[in-house]
């Protein structure tokens, strides 16, 4: 999940930020960074409707998070219904453990696999 950035001004993702860096003029020797492209203070422009501007003042948007598969209700283990493993945290910040899911964005196949990760984790923890 990656953030973008949007123009103020038309809501394009087509902007551009500039990374300023001084040179000795003689010599044309790398001097220093004056201004990077990731500073909020990097002239910053779009494409689109040719908007000028800073880096700060692009529209930073972060895609809200939709799951589509739920984690499986300890029922549904008896049912067959798990296709994919995944490993989850207990809120007290405790131990690892598998758990299963009904869609396949999850790395493990098989509830072993989940358990050898989730083991090893558990290991590791002071």
């Amino acid at each position: 999940m990656s953030t973008t950035y949007h123009c103020p001004s038309c809501d394009s993702t087509e902007v551009f930020s500039t990374h300023e860096q001084a040179l000795m003029v003689n010599t044309g020797e790398h001097y220093c960074h004056m201004v990077k492209a990731h500073d909020s203070d990097a002239k910053a422009g779009c494409k689109a409707c040719d908007w000028r501007g800073q880096r700060g003042q692009l529209v930073e948007r972060t895609p809200k998070v939709i799951w589509r598969y739920r984690p499986v209700h300890w029922s549904d283990l008896r049912t067959g219904k798990v296709l994919a493993w995944g490993i989850e945290r207990s809120k007290n910040g405790g131990h690892y453990r598998p758990v299963g899911y009904e869609g396949s964005p999850h790395p493990f196949k098989t509830k072993a696999e989940a358990q050898a990760v989730c083991d090893r984790l558990n290991k590791e923890q002071p």
